[in-house]
């Protein structure tokens, strides 16, 4: 875990060094001509975020058949969110997971475990704002990233007991907790 943190660090680090000093805010279009210049998403991000927003059906559409371009602007809303604390930027993924499949369906996992293992308060808090649509969306993915860490593990009990540990340092509502304890369980019962 330690190993995935410092490397999550270095890319971070590398993404803000990369970015220091740009200010391209071109808009982007959705044009059926235009498939891509280089990686206009990323390179315009606060726009394809708008974009996103306005319609995701039309942003899939665009790009979702560009693998890498598409993963790095999923990369891009972890880190601008790692670094703004901005549940925009959760809601755009949210958004995503709705209507992913494939490759983007494979990666969201892992992206709401690092975002789990970043920032769980406001993650925690976000699913529960939203828990009365638990069926879809990021907290799906969440709950599979959950699952695979309890099936990966040795010990299952144990790691249980370690996920529901990992918020004791953190201010929840007795609801709050019996959310994640809830995904937690979800987690567990899909291995039966």
């Amino acid at each position: 875990m330690k190993i995935n943190n410092c490397i999550l660090l270095f890319l971070l680090a590398l993404f803000v060094f990369a970015c220091k000093g740009k200010t391209n805010m071109e808009k982007v279009t959705f044009t059926e001509k235009d498939t891509i210049k280089g990686c206009e998403i990323t390179n315009n991000f606060l726009n394809g975020v708008t974009q996103l927003e306005q319609n995701v059906k039309l942003f899939n559409i665009k790009y979702s058949s560009m693998d890498n371009c598409y993963l790095a602007f999923l990369d891009s809303l972890y880190n601008h969110f790692i670094l703004e604390s901005n549940t925009r930027y959760l809601e755009c993924l949210d958004l995503i997971a709705y209507e992913s499949d494939g490759y983007i369906s494979e990666y969201l996992p892992e992206l709401s475990g690092r975002i789990f293992a970043a920032k769980p308060k406001v993650l925690i808090d976000f699913f529960y704002s939203k828990r009365a649509d638990s069926s879809r969306g990021t907290v799906t993915f969440f709950v599979e990233y959950l699952s695979k860490l309890i099936k990966d593990s040795n010990n299952k009990k144990q790691i249980i007991a370690d996920l529901k540990m990992m918020i004791s340092d953190y201010e929840f509502s007795v609801e709050e907790k019996e959310y994640y304890y809830f995904l937690i369980s979800s987690a567990s019962q899909k291995l039966d």
